[in-house]
């Protein structure tokens, strides 16, 4: 990861940024470099599941469905390829009676595998496929909820093109 001047000549330059946040926690402070990349992988990653799951050396097993707030979600349990960048290499995604993603489980393995429940919502059509346009994460609780008085990530989707 480079960053450039406006005539090209490189101001500053991390080889391997991903490996710069190992061992971090919630409170360590981050550099320009750590919250691009982690932000560049997160973001990656919300677009293109559950497309990539087709893959061949991805692994998904319905799991149990999922009770909250008086609706039910089927889980889907992936486990990601090595070599795959992702927040950790199980998951667990719920989906409504309308095939919509509803909420997604992991680990931040670089942050310590810190447990995180993500709510996808305000689901927008672009080109024919429906988009979470608003993505929520906190910190989830032992017993799978979510610890709402603080808002980990916070993402908002104002328009979206496919090419």
């Amino acid at each position: 990861m480079t960053t450039q001047a406006g005539d090209g000549a490189v101001v500053d330059e991390r080889r391997d940024p991903a490996s710069s946040i190992a061992g971090h926690t919630r409170q360590t402070p981050w550099d320009l470099f750590q919250v691009v990349c982690f932000a560049s992988e997160a973001n990656w990653n919300y677009l293109v599941a559950p497309f990539v799951f087709t893959r061949a050396d991805f692994v998904a097993a319905e799991v149990q469905p999922w009770h909250e707030d008086g609706q039910v979600w089927r889980s889907l349990r992936v486990t990601y390829p090595d070599g795959f960048l992702a927040h950790s290499r199980q998951q667990t995604y719920y989906f409504d009676n309308a095939a919509l993603l509803r909420r997604l489980d992991y680990t931040v393995d670089i942050l310590g595998s810190g447990p995180a429940v993500h709510y996808p919502s305000e689901y927008r059509e672009f080109d024919g496929i429906m988009v979470p346009t608003r993505r929520r994460v906190y910190v989830r609780n032992p017993d799978g909820s979510p610890a709402r008085e603080s808002v980990s990530i916070a993402i908002d989707i104002t328009d979206v093109a496919f090419s």
